[in-house]
């Protein structure tokens, strides 16, 4: 993870994942920018989630993802697209 000049950090997709698939008890990516294609299909999320922010530069997969608590993506820029169908 790095910080640009306009002081977003950049995360790799790989390393973004893996924070999202830990399970932890809450998670916010404000600021970033996202390096990569994100693959989440069928990922179950048991915390929130905030994204705010955020440069995503590849496609975002999260079909048939499970979001059981709060999921906020706001002010996001998604560059490859993002697939949410069958997400809920």
């Amino acid at each position: 993870m790095a910080d640009t000049p306009d002081s977003r950090r950049v995360v790799s997709a790989t390393e973004f994942v893996a924070q999202l698939r830990a399970d932890q008890n809450m998670l916010n990516f404000s600021n970033c920018i996202i390096e990569g294609d994100v693959e989440l299909r069928s990922v179950r999320f048991s915390h929130p989630l905030i994204i705010r922010n955020t440069h995503l530069k590849g496609h975002v997969d999260a079909v048939d993802a499970r979001f059981e608590r709060s999921v906020e993506m706001s002010q996001c820029r998604f560059e490859g697209g993002i697939n949410l169908r069958g997400a809920r």
